[in-house]
C-alpha cells in the first residue's frame, strides 16, 4: 500500500475482509508480485475499489487485468521489472488515475462464472501434465 502524500510504502499486515475496501480506496496502487496467482480474487477486489494495479503476469492476473489492458503486468520473478513499473507508475499521477479507472471498469464487467471456469480449466491442465505419483510412494521396500 502506497501513501499518496508521502510516497512511503506501508506494510499493513493481515487485515479483515471488511477493512479491505477502505484500504484499497486510500491506496495509490495495489501490487501483487505472486508467481502462482490462478484466479485473481484479491486483484478483483482491488479493482472493484478503484485501485490501480501492478501484478506479475500470471493466469489470474492476466484474466482480471485483461492481459494488461486494465492494469500493469510485469514478468514473473523479475524484481527489476516490478521496481521499474512501480517507480514509473508513482511518478505519473495521470497514469495512476487512468489505471485506477480502467481497473474499476474491468471489475464492473467481470464475469465471475467465466473466471471460475478458467481457473478450473487451468488446474485440470496442470493435473494432466504433472507427473503422476508412483503407486509405491510412501511404501517401504519389501512391505505390502
Amino acid at each position: 500500500l502506497l501513501g499518496a502524500p508521502d510516497r512511503r510504502i506501508q506494510f499493513l499486515g493481515p487485515k479483515m475482509l471488511e477493512e479491505l475496501p477502505e484500504i484499497y480506496e486510500e491506496a495509490d496502487v495495489f501490487v501483487l508480485p505472486s508467481h502462482t496467482e490462478s484466479f485473481g480474487q484479491v486483484l478483483l477486489q482491488a479493482a472493484a475499489s478503484g485501485c490501480a494495479i501492478i501484478a506479475t503476469d500470471t493466469p489470474g492476473a492476466r484474466t482480471v487485468l485483461e492481459g494488461g489492458e486494465s492494469g500493469i503486468l510485469v514478468p514473473v520473478n523479475s524484481q527489476k521489472a516490478l521496481e521499474k513499473a512501480l517507480q514509473n507508475f508513482l511518478s505519473k499521477r495521470f497514469e495512476r488515475e487512468y489505471w485506477a479507472q480502467k481497473a474499476r471498469e474491468r471489475a464492473e464487467r467481470y464475469d465471475a462464472a467465466a473466471g471460475i471456469e478458467r481457473t478450473i480449466i487451468f488446474w485440470k491442465e496442470i493435473a494432466v501434465t504433472s507427473p503422476q505419483p508412483s503407486p509405491r510412494l510412501g511404501k517401504e521396500e519389501g512391505s505390502a
